[in-house]
């Protein structure tokens, strides 16, 4: 019978908490920002539609969601890559910059095709 060694170190560990810490305060950081925003009654015109009851999000919400949600999660990866606490897979940035690009992109025909 064969013994598998364990290759997880102390300070694999130490990283992937740092890893999850990173991520996990950016987003905090970033919903507090897009909630701070999106509360104040002096900008409550500009994100939301009245209705007979309820506020309807204008398409500059989900434009301000999107930014601020994407930008938070970019910024905690980029910080790990930074320190070294992630290692930097090609993929994933791939994937970070076609999202940012695909909604950058899209947006202009949502609004076209909202308007007709």
């Amino acid at each position: 019978m064969v013994a598998a060694s364990s290759s997880i170190t102390r300070s694999s560990i130490a990283n992937d908490l740092s890893v999850l810490a990173a991520f996990w305060i950016s987003g905090f950081l970033s919903g507090l920002l897009f909630a701070g925003l999106t509360t104040r009654p002096s900008l409550q015109r500009f994100w939301f539609i009245k209705g007979d009851k309820f506020l309807i999000p204008r398409y500059s919400y989900w434009i301000a969601f999107s930014v601020i949600l994407l930008s938070g999660l970019t910024l905690a990866y980029s910080v790990t890559c930074f320190r070294r606490w992630f290692e930097t897979q090609p993929a994933l940035a791939v994937a970070f910059l076609l999202s940012a690009r695909l909604s950058r992109y899209l947006l202009p025909f949502f609004v076209l095709s909202r308007r007709r």
